[in-house]
């Protein structure tokens, strides 16, 4: 794993920004914000799936949904409930049966069951990768150059239009002849490569024994 200053020192050198007085077209705050956008970005497209489990109380309906939980994406909800003896798996409202009152929906960050849920319920769920000021990213080490690609499109793409807007326009309107357009236009096409790469690639999934059952 790559800690965000390991980041941000191989970003700078792949954007050919390291000086001699260390006064670099981008400054680390806005870079960071850069790696912090790569980061969500990279997430949306490919999570990590994680679970959580909670203790429901037989009383409430409504509970927090993970705060790392991307765009409501729960793949699973399953309620242990000791009076049932039973693992039973909870369907989301839109998948469950006609007339069935034993389901979830997932509404402003709130997991919201149409019933009172008792026992140990287990979230699974899609979550964001981690990009903390300190300590080891969560991005595995052969997708960082998605990490890179996004970030430094970016930055080109923020120097364009800077220089865009500083430059003089023709009588039509219209600059098309700034060297630095395509550039960002070609760290985006690399970035998009990548990410096509990344899901034509067929995935391995291993089965782990966890709590007792197994689980891929």
């Amino acid at each position: 794993m790559t800690t965000k200053s390991q980041f941000l020192e191989q970003v700078r050198l792949r954007l050919d920004d390291v000086t001699e007085d260390d006064d670099g077209r981008w400054s680390d705050t806005e870079l960071n914000a850069y790696l912090v956008t790569a980061t969500y970005e990279y997430s949306k497209t490919f999570p990590r799936i994680r679970e959580q489990e909670f203790e429901a109380d037989g009383i409430e309906t409504r509970y927090d949904a993970p705060t790392d939980l991307i765009d409501d994406q729960i793949q699973k909800v399953t309620l242990n409930d000791p009076l049932r003896g039973y693992e039973e798996e909870i369907p989301h409202k839109s998948l469950r049966r006609r007339g069935s009152t034993r389901y979830y929906e997932c509404v402003d960050d709130t997991i919201i069951f149409a019933f009172p849920p008792n026992g140990d319920v287990i979230v699974r769920y899609a979550a964001l990768h981690t990009m903390p000021d300190s300590g080891n990213s969560s991005v595995p080490m052969e997708d960082e150059d998605l990490i890179y690609a996004h970030t430094m499109a970016t930055a080109w793409q923020r120097i364009g239009g800077n220089d865009a807007a500083l430059s003089r326009w023709d009588e039509n309107g219209k600059r098309d002849d700034s060297p630095l357009i395509p550039q960002y236009v070609r760290m985006w096409a690399r970035y998009r490569q990548l990410v096509d790469q990344k899901l034509s690639t067929p995935r391995l999934y291993k089965r782990v024994r966890f709590d007792g059952n197994w689980r891929v």
